[in-house]
Formats: structure tokens, sequence, C-alpha cells
């Protein structure tokens, strides 16, 4: 009986331990663009899924604030290298002639594969945008600026 009890207490410490390391792991990125006052549509390409929020502030520029999480095998230092790394960098085209301004994904998304398997990534935007950009698309939809934002 003596040894029952250490060895159940020595299980239920390793099962406890895999638990506290199988969360996700999330970081924050951010970026700024100065898209012209002639832009009056924002189009994302983003990935599919992701959950985006959009607000109005004052002045000119456009900022994308991006929340990445790596789902199991992930870790914080893995997070902070495949951003420094480019991985979740932006980029922002202006396209003046529609008056469209594009923010997509400066590189082709592709699976993460961490220590032999697949790691889940999901994105949440937060975009503040100028008061001359009236619409936003994404991924070819238009957003529902009063569903997802308020005007200030």
């Amino acid at each position: 009986m003596k040894q029952f009890l250490p060895l159940s207490l020595l299980l239920s410490l390793v099962f406890m331990g895999q638990q506290l390391f199988a969360q996700d792991v999330s970081g924050m990125h951010f970026q700024s663009f100065r898209p012209s006052m002639a832009c009056e549509i924002l189009n994302l390409e983003l990935p599919a899924g992701a959950k985006i929020s959009v607000k109005y502030a004052q002045g000119t520029r456009l900022r994308v604030d991006q929340v990445i999480t790596l789902g199991d095998g992930g870790s914080l230092r893995v997070l902070e290298f495949l951003i420094k790394k480019g991985r979740y960098e932006l980029v922002g085209e202006e396209q003046t002639q529609e008056q469209v301004f594009l923010v997509k994904m400066a590189k082709e998304p592709s699976d993460l594969v961490l220590a032999k398997k697949s790691c889940s990534e999901k994105y949440s935007y937060q975009i503040t945008l100028p008061p001359h950009i009236k619409y936003v698309q994404y991924n070819g939809a238009q957003l529902d600026l009063e569903l997802s934002a308020a005007k200030q």
C-alpha cells in the first residue's frame, strides 16, 4: 500500500505536467500603414477564419494589431522567432485607380510543423482605420462596419 501512493502521486504529476505544457501560446505584432486620402476601401487578404474587429480613430494612419495563437507544440520562443523571421509580416499596396488600399500577408501562408507535428495557428486582428476609409472587405466579402465597430 505504501508503494501504491507514491506511484499514483507520480503518475498524477506526470499527467498534470503534460496538461500544463499543452496550452496555447499567443503573441502580438502590430504594423502601421499610411494610405492616401484617395483610398476609401480597405481590402484585407488575410488567413481565412481570422477574427477581425474594426474601429475608427482620428489621423491618417491605418494600424493593424495582430494576435497570433499557436496551438499544441508551440512556445513563446518559437512564436517570437517566427515573428522576427517575417512569417506574419503584412504588406500594404495602394491601388489608387480603384481607390483601394490592400493589406495582405507578405509571405504565402503554409502549414506550420514543429517537432514533426502540425501546429495550428489562429489569427485575430484589431484594425484602426482613419476616417477617410469608408468600406472594408475581407477576402472578397464586405464587412458590416456597424456590426464590427462604432465610429468615434
